[in-house]
């Protein structure tokens, strides 16, 4: 199962943030179909609407990166 973290910015309670941690499942059980539903309500076009779209956008949205195995 992959992980990804990212860091919450900063505010006056958590002054230096605070590292988030998703598997790949929550993504998809809390985010998919969020997103999908924003692209089927705003996109004209037919673009893929694949969980592997919707988590590459994800990533880069919320500055992650995936948390390799040691």
């Amino acid at each position: 199962m992959r992980k990804f973290k990212f860091l919450d910015p900063p505010d006056e309670n958590n002054p230096n943030g605070v590292e988030r941690i998703f598997t790949e499942e929550e993504i998809k059980k809390f985010y998919y179909p969020f997103w999908k539903d924003q692209m089927d309500k705003h996109c004209v076009s037919t673009n893929d609407r694949s969980f592997d779209l919707c988590l590459e956008e994800w990533i880069v949205v919320n500055w992650a990166e995936e948390i390799k195995d040691e």
